[in-house]
């Protein structure tokens, strides 16, 4: 069974509860520094804060302890590796090692992913607790059917219909999502969704608040209000700047959208972009690559896969070929993009 509100006893050093895609986490941490960067690392998702939680809700908590009562690695079991660090999977736990920390990931029903931070320098250096956190944090929120998603995600303003934009860092999500949102589409966020499953389809909320700019992508999105919108460095984004798009673009928020179309964009230096449509298998194939839980996960793989199939079925699918285009013409990309949603 899942936490109740109504059945906590003691209280940690610090303990949070936030709302995101309809669910209620709780975020626990024993120690005051660490408490400090995992309120700046929330600072810029979707988290909103629960002042006055109801009692009896259920949620789902994430602990972050110290070292002192950390369990062992399991022995015997190969490791298998991951974006910065391995994990092991016994039954449906998983153990997952990054930088000398440890998160243990428990079955489906599991009411906790529990954190303990390394001892190393590395270990507790901004980046590195940073990743410890998003593993942790999506691990929670996969438990509670919200899977992630490396899309930006944005509504049409015509047509009312969503879209996301999907792909690998560097492909051009945040400078369409600046390029759409300047020319009236409504905005989920420009590079990390959560996905779920309603009565009538699946749905996108946005999950990254803050946008992450490169220096190119500042330069090219030149806007009205876009100094003010600057945050300080992007913790998981080195060499990126943050902003945020509330102040830059004040009435375009939307939580979330039915995504009604989906292009997996690629960056190419042809002068024109081109867009070309895909098969459902040719999605579901690209949308796995985004989505490796989907398959490192036992606990949650059945549902995780089944929502992306989902997905493709109720999408159409396009490859977006971005050419210099859409960066020279402010315009472009909504004409374009605009054309395959009407």
């Amino acid at each position: 069974m899942r936490n109740s509100i109504s059945s906590l006893a003691a209280k940690p050093v610090r303990a949070r509860f936030y709302r995101a895609a309809d669910c209620l986490l709780r975020v626990s941490v024993d120690d005051e520094r660490v408490a400090r960067l995992c309120e700046r690392f929330i600072g810029d998702y979707c988290l909103a804060p629960v002042v006055d939680a109801p009692s009896g809700v259920t949620f789902i908590s994430v602990e972050i302890k110290s070292p002192e009562s950390r369990p062992a690695f399991p022995d015997g079991v190969a490791a298998r590796e991951i974006v910065d660090g391995s994990y092991v999977v016994a039954g449906e736990t998983i153990y997952l090692e990054i930088d000398d920390s440890l998160i243990v990931i428990g079955p489906r029903e599991s009411a906790v992913i529990r954190v303990w931070i390394g001892e190393t320098r590395r270990a507790v250096e901004p980046l590195s607790l940073a990743t410890v956190l998003s593993y942790a944090i999506n691990a929670a929120m996969r438990r509670r059917g919200r899977f992630e998603l490396h899309a930006a995600g944005l509504v049409e303003p015509a047509s009312g219909k969503g879209a996301l934009i999907i792909g690998d860092s560097g492909s051009g999500k945040t400078t369409l999502t600046m390029r759409l949102a300047s020319g009236g589409w409504r905005y989920l966020s420009d590079d990390r969704l959560l996905l779920g499953e309603d009565a009538e389809g699946i749905v996108a909320w946005g999950w990254r608040r803050a946008f992450s700019l490169t220096e190119e992508t500042l330069e090219a999105c030149a806007m009205a209000r876009l100094n003010k919108a600057l945050l300080a460095q992007a913790v998981n984004d080195p060499g990126k700047r943050h902003i945020e798009p509330r102040v830059v673009f004040p009435h375009s928020f939307i939580s979330s959208c039915q995504p009604q179309a989906l292009f997996f964009t690629k960056l190419v230096g042809e002068a024109e972009s081109r867009v070309v449509k895909l098969s459902p298998s040719e999605a579901m194939t690209k949308l796995l690559r985004q989505c490796p839980w989907s398959c490192y996960d036992p606990a949650t793989s059945s549902d995780h896969l089944r929502a992306l199939a989902r997905l493709t079925r109720q999408s159409r699918a396009y490859q977006l070929l971005a050419g210099r285009d859409l960066l020279r013409e402010p315009e472009r990309a909504a004409a374009l993009l605009g054309t395959y949603l009407n």
